[in-house]
Formats: C-alpha cells, structure tokens, sequence
C-alpha cells in the first residue's frame, strides 16, 4: 500500500480527497521538465457553463474545488507525491471565463 503525504493528509483532514487520474486518449495530464510542472486545461467535470448565467456562485465555488483537486491529484501523478512541490507559480484563465471570474471576484 501506497504511503499518504502531509498534504495528502491535510486534504482528507479538512474533507477533500483526490480523485482518480483517468487518462484521456493521448492527452498529458502534466508533463515535468527539470524541476518546473505545467498543466493545462483542466476543468470541473461537473460544471459547464458561464458564472452568472448557467451557474450559481456556490456551483461556481464547487467547480473551483473541484479544478483545484484534480489539478493536484494529475500533479501527484506525475510528481509522484505532492509532498515533493515546493510551491506553486500560476493559474491562468483566458477568455470569457477571465472576465467572468474577475466580475465574480468584484474586480475590473
């Protein structure tokens, strides 16, 4: 069996787990170059739709935690534990759904 990292373990103390890693096709869920991690397009699987219009901010709070986790269980796919991230350097958003989280936040 497979040790939990502190991190892990702090995710399951405040009620989070990570979900499974399915791969998709040929897609990378992550890829490693030296000591740098990038990912991409990594979305709610429960929530479509615009901020707003098609969603309540709580679902819009939900589809957030939902990006937040999947992105951290691809990284501990790639990584191998979260335990060995040091920190992390960005999230972008572009398009439509840039101007939707900013008037979500109450920012210009």
């Amino acid at each position: 069996m497979l040790s939990i990292g502190k991190i892990e373990k702090r995710l399951r103390n405040l009620g989070y787990s990570l979900p499974s890693v399915v791969p998709e096709g040929k897609l990378l869920k992550g890829v490693l170059v030296g000591d740098l991690y990038f990912s991409s397009g990594i979305g709610s699987p429960s929530f479509r739709g615009k901020l707003g219009t098609d969603l309540t901010v709580e679902q819009g709070y939900e589809a957030a935690r939902e990006c937040c986790l999947h992105l951290l269980a691809n990284m501990k796919a790639v990584v191998g534990d979260l335990d060995k991230v040091a920190k992390g350097s960005q999230a972008a958003v572009h398009g439509e759904q840039r101007s939707q989280l900013w008037r979500a936040a109450g920012s210009r």
